[in-house]
């Protein structure tokens, strides 16, 4: 496994957090627990051993038990960064960016919404693009999905294992099934995705 720099494990770390308005505040950094620095966004959550990490966290008591949604290392199968780079090349996903131009506005930020009043008459105006919030951009590959396993995933969170392997230099990690359905990918002694398949995550 490579070493990486603090100013690499943050940025990895800070893909995983949520960005929502929706989600819970303390979603939107990582945190500690159990000896492992930790990001989620309540689909997915990147685990890394404290001792990588130099900085320090919140210890909140009111975020998610991720030992409890992680299950014991047991694998029964694994993914090369090969086969990850192979199925991101057949669904057209460009896998060196883990955002892309949001395609309801066209990376604008702003649709024309249209509105019929109690007379029928037709109002339009501008205003801020729902699918993006008005960045202009999406979480690559949100919208596509994927088979490992026999569960679906949504394609971006594989893009975000992907991100993390490259970084890493590994070129496998071995996949755990858990009880409920979510999968422990695991990249090296320390390091640990875990993804819930569309049908845990309402995706």
């Amino acid at each position: 496994m490579k070493e990486l720099t603090q100013a690499e494990w943050h940025r990895l770390l800070t893909l995983f957090v949520a960005d929502a308005e929706d989600m819970r505040p303390a979603l939107m950094k990582p945190f500690e627990q159990d000896g492992y620095v930790c990001a989620t966004n309540a689909y997915i959550i990147l685990r890394v051993a404290k001792r990588f990490i130099s900085e320090d966290f919140s210890t909140d008591k009111h975020l998610p038990d991720v030992a409890s949604v992680t299950p014991e290392h047991n694998p029964i199968s694994a993914i090369t960064i090969d086969t990850l780079r192979g199925e991101f090349v057949r669904q057209k996903i460009d896998y060196d960016t883990t955002t892309a131009d949001c395609p309801d506005c066209d990376d604008e930020g702003e649709v024309e919404w249209e509105y019929t009043d109690t007379d029928g008459d037709k109002h339009k105006m501008w205003a801020e693009c729902p699918c993006c919030g008005g960045t202009g951009i999406i979480p690559n590959g949100i919208n596509k999905k994927c088979q490992v396993i026999g569960e679906t995933i949504i394609v971006h969170y594989m893009l975000l294992l992907y991100h993390v392997m490259f970084a890493l230099g590994v070129d496998k990690a071995e996949i755990t099934r858990g009880k409920r359905e979510q999968i422990l990918f695991h990249i090296a002694e320390g390091v640990d995705v875990v993804v819930m398949p569309c049908s845990n995550s309402n995706k």
